[in-house]
């Protein structure tokens, strides 16, 4: 058990960036012919949580930050990020965030914990911008609040309004409430640009009302551990399931091999097997084939529905279990984390033993350009760095692309990345072996056992691409971040 008492920590973060590139016969500029993509539709608007309903249950309450001290750090710590999560919760999850915080930190992370009760969105942001020295990302364990932006303009001139958790990315553009009415109504690049410092990500059950917010929360730390422990893995195989208006979009339906070489595309008619409800859920979200799925239909925020089959909802994915690890909701509202009962929150939090994670809207609208995520996921990166640099990609935002996009958030924890397969001394690995440094910058060696002493330092590739090969034979991997044994 770690001993907790306030405190601030300094951390040294170590920042890697390596730019996302298309795949041959994909979006090679800035912009996407949106003119050429079928709009999502919302099928059921009237059946969404309204920021009035937020608002109602979340009535303003006082402000209180408190920064846990989790101990010195291992020399060379790696990228710092902080773990924010509510104070009603905490205590009944202590065990399993310590755990938590144990296998970030083991996957060369430099978490900082705080509790955080009450609040407004800007209360939260500032906490965030006063450890923002050297921060990649951020998780929210618990229901922490929620910043809302409205658009008077949005898809055929309608007026909408949103949970944005891009204003919790960016830190240092301008956003503003003109009318005062607690949405966020403008945003500018300020004394800054429009792209995301950081990443975020949602560790949040409060809103299954299908299952106990407590119980959900303490079995997704469980999966969550067995995943950074490599007892839960994937199968390395991945899925689009495009039903009829994006059947014949080459980045919708192909973009995922970026990720996974391997994968399955069903396409509306268009492939043998037809897309269709029942076939979704039998054969597809029951299925331990899958790593990874992109499912793309109109929905609203409480179910999807299928051209062929009609409506699937959250409370039948819930009590299905999901078995694949990871999800790309290509829905309306599919990710709206302020519902009861959301779509995506029913394919993550829920008792299966493996759903860890997915990527959605909360708004009419969802993620194009889909190449520009899958290639930093194929290099090993952590969802949460993916999702920042399909956001780089997109920034600066025209108005379109506000009402396709702002709307997205990551829900599940943004630090875990996909476990790849790698090739060492001819054999084909799911872990990375350990490299020796010998701190002269002379490389790196093949693990040697007998080199082992106090003082060494060791490298782990995270996963990805080495900027340079150091020797032969060598895992690849991200140029690694270093831990002293």
């Amino acid at each position: 058990m770690r001993c907790l008492k306030s405190a601030i920590l300094p951390v040294i973060a170590l920042v890697l960036a390596m730019a996302a590139t298309p795949a041959p016969g994909q979006e090679t500029e800035k912009e996407v012919d949106y003119s050429r993509i079928k709009p999502l539709i919302n099928m059921n608007p009237e059946a969404e949580g309204t920021f009035e309903d937020y608002i109602k249950s979340h009535p303003p309450r006082p402000y209180a930050a408190m920064t846990f001290d989790l101990g010195p750090q291992p020399l060379g710590a790696g990228l710092k990020v902080l773990v924010i999560v509510n104070s009603s919760l905490r205590p009944n999850i202590q065990n399993k965030l310590d755990r938590y915080l144990d296998d970030l930190e083991n996957n060369a992370y430099a978490p900082v914990l705080i509790e955080v009760s009450g609040g407004t969105p800007q209360d939260v942001k500032d906490t965030i911008l006063a450890n923002s020295t050297g921060l990649v990302g951020v998780a929210f364990v618990g229901d922490i609040p929620a910043a809302w932006y409205e658009n008077e303009n949005d898809f055929d001139g309608n007026y909408a309004t949103f949970p944005c958790d891009y204003f919790y990315m960016d830190l240092d553009g301008t956003w503003q409430d003109n009318d005062g009415d607690g949405k966020y109504d403008s945003f500018s690049a300020g004394s800054g640009d429009e792209e995301p410092e950081i990443f975020v990500g949602r560790i949040d059950a409060s809103r299954m009302k299908l299952g106990d917010e407590l119980a959900l929360t303490r079995h997704y730390f469980d999966k969550l551990h067995d995943y950074y422990t490599g007892v839960l893995d994937g199968a390395n195989y991945g899925l689009t399931y495009v039903d009829d208006d994006w059947q014949y979009n080459s980045d919708i339906n192909h973009a995922i091999g970026n990720a996974y070489p391997s994968y399955e595309n069903i396409a509306s008619t268009r492939t043998p097997i037809n897309t269709e409800r029942n076939d979704y859920l039998n054969n597809r979200l029951k299925s331990n084939l899958y790593e990874y799925i992109q499912l793309c239909c109109h929905s609203y925020s409480g179910g999807c529905s299928f051209t062929r089959g009609g409506w699937l909802y959250s409370s039948t994915v819930f009590v299905e279990e999901p078995q694949a690890l990871f999800y790309n909701f290509f829905n309306c509202s599919g990710a709206k984390f302020t519902d009861n009962n959301y779509f995506g929150g029913a394919h993550i939090f829920n008792m299966s033993t493996k759903s860890l994670g997915g990527i959605g809207a909360t708004k009419t609208g969802s993620m194009l350009a889909f190449w520009a995520f899958y290639t930093p996921l194929g290099e090993g990166k952590s969802h949460g760095q993916a999702f920042k640099e399909w956001y780089e990609y997109i920034a600066p935002f025209s108005p379109g692309e506000i009402n396709w996009h702002f709307g997205m958030v990551l829900i599940g924890d943004p630090f875990v990345a996909p476990r790849k397969t790698y090739n060492y001394n001819g054999l084909a690995d799911t872990t990375c072996p350990k490299f020796q440094h010998d701190n002269r910058n002379s490389g790196f060696v093949p693990d040697a056992p007998s080199l082992d002493q106090p003082g060494i330092k060791w490298a782990y590739p995270l996963g990805g691409i080495l900027t340079e090969q150091k020797s032969s034979p060598v895992c690849v991997g991200i140029d690694p971040l270093y831990e002293r044994l």
